[in-house]
Protein backbone atom coordinates (compact mmCIF):
# COMPACT_ATOMS: atom_id res chain seq x y z
CA UNK A 1 0.00 0.00 0.00
CA UNK A 2 1.36 3.42 -0.98
CA UNK A 3 -0.06 6.83 -1.52
CA UNK A 4 -3.05 8.60 0.10
CA UNK A 5 -3.29 11.76 1.86
CA UNK A 6 -5.19 12.84 5.15
CA UNK A 7 -6.29 16.25 6.18
CA UNK A 8 -7.45 18.16 9.19
CA UNK A 9 -8.46 21.48 11.06
CA UNK A 10 -9.23 22.58 13.98
CA UNK A 11 -12.25 23.86 14.15
CA UNK A 12 -12.87 24.88 18.15
CA UNK A 13 -16.34 25.52 19.41
CA UNK A 14 -15.95 27.60 22.51
CA UNK A 15 -13.50 29.94 23.64
CA UNK A 16 -11.98 26.86 26.37
CA UNK A 17 -10.87 24.90 22.73
CA UNK A 18 -9.72 28.02 21.06
CA UNK A 19 -7.63 28.72 24.55
CA UNK A 20 -6.59 25.32 24.58
CA UNK A 21 -4.92 25.30 20.81
CA UNK A 22 -3.22 28.80 21.62
CA UNK A 23 -1.41 26.97 24.87
CA UNK A 24 -0.60 24.15 22.38
CA UNK A 25 0.62 27.31 20.38
CA UNK A 26 -1.54 26.81 17.16
CA UNK A 27 -2.20 30.64 16.62
CA UNK A 28 -3.95 30.18 13.43
CA UNK A 29 -6.95 28.22 13.52
CA UNK A 30 -7.74 28.48 9.25
CA UNK A 31 -4.59 26.69 8.87
CA UNK A 32 -5.28 23.20 6.79
CA UNK A 33 -3.10 20.56 8.67
CA UNK A 34 -1.74 17.93 5.82
CA UNK A 35 -0.35 14.06 6.79
CA UNK A 36 3.55 15.74 7.45
CA UNK A 37 1.69 18.31 9.80
CA UNK A 38 0.67 15.20 11.56
CA UNK A 39 3.62 12.72 11.17
CA UNK A 40 6.81 13.64 9.33
CA UNK A 41 9.04 10.69 9.77
CA UNK A 42 8.89 7.29 8.84
CA UNK A 43 8.56 6.62 12.82
CA UNK A 44 4.72 6.14 12.42
CA UNK A 45 2.15 3.38 12.97
CA UNK A 46 -1.48 3.30 12.58
CA UNK A 47 -3.46 1.19 13.96
CA UNK A 48 -7.71 0.27 12.57
CA UNK A 49 -10.41 -1.68 14.00
CA UNK A 50 -13.47 -2.36 12.20
CA UNK A 51 -16.71 -0.80 14.14
CA UNK A 52 -18.92 -1.97 10.75
CA UNK A 53 -17.78 -4.04 8.00
CA UNK A 54 -15.97 -2.41 5.24
CA UNK A 55 -13.66 -3.02 2.18
CA UNK A 56 -10.84 -3.28 4.62
CA UNK A 57 -12.53 -4.69 7.81
CA UNK A 58 -15.18 -6.60 9.52
CA UNK A 59 -16.80 -5.12 12.03
CA UNK A 60 -17.90 -6.06 15.63
CA UNK A 61 -19.33 -9.64 15.69
CA UNK A 62 -21.45 -10.73 18.78
CA UNK A 63 -21.49 -14.63 19.14
CA UNK A 64 -23.13 -15.39 22.28
CA UNK A 65 -21.21 -14.94 25.33
CA UNK A 66 -17.98 -13.44 22.64
CA UNK A 67 -17.35 -10.43 20.57
CA UNK A 68 -14.82 -10.95 17.48
CA UNK A 69 -12.84 -7.84 16.17
CA UNK A 70 -10.91 -7.00 13.28
CA UNK A 71 -7.59 -4.76 13.19
CA UNK A 72 -5.25 -3.48 10.96
CA UNK A 73 -1.80 -2.50 12.14
CA UNK A 74 0.53 -0.49 9.38
CA UNK A 75 4.20 0.60 10.66
CA UNK A 76 6.01 2.96 7.86
CA UNK A 77 9.12 2.24 8.62
CA UNK A 78 9.54 -1.46 7.94
CA UNK A 79 6.45 -1.51 5.59
CA UNK A 80 4.47 -4.21 7.60
CA UNK A 81 1.38 -4.59 7.58
CA UNK A 82 -0.75 -6.92 10.45
CA UNK A 83 -4.48 -8.19 10.91
CA UNK A 84 -5.00 -9.07 14.00
CA UNK A 85 -8.46 -11.13 14.56
CA UNK A 86 -9.58 -10.47 18.18
CA UNK A 87 -11.69 -12.80 20.09
CA UNK A 88 -13.15 -10.78 23.74
CA UNK A 89 -14.72 -12.76 26.44
CA UNK A 90 -18.09 -10.85 27.03
CA UNK A 91 -17.93 -12.11 30.45
CA UNK A 92 -15.25 -10.76 31.47
CA UNK A 93 -16.26 -7.72 30.69
CA UNK A 94 -20.08 -7.13 32.03
CA UNK A 95 -20.53 -3.33 31.29
CA UNK A 96 -20.43 -4.22 27.44
CA UNK A 97 -22.71 -6.86 26.96
CA UNK A 98 -25.67 -6.26 25.05
CA UNK A 99 -29.05 -5.69 26.99
CA UNK A 100 -32.03 -6.69 25.12
CA UNK A 101 -34.66 -3.40 24.56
Amino acid sequence: MSGGEIQGQLIPSNAEEQQRCHNMGITDLNKVFYMDDFCGGDDAIFAATGVTDGELLKGVQFKGSKATTQTVVMRAKSGTVRFIDGQHSLTKKPDLVMQPE
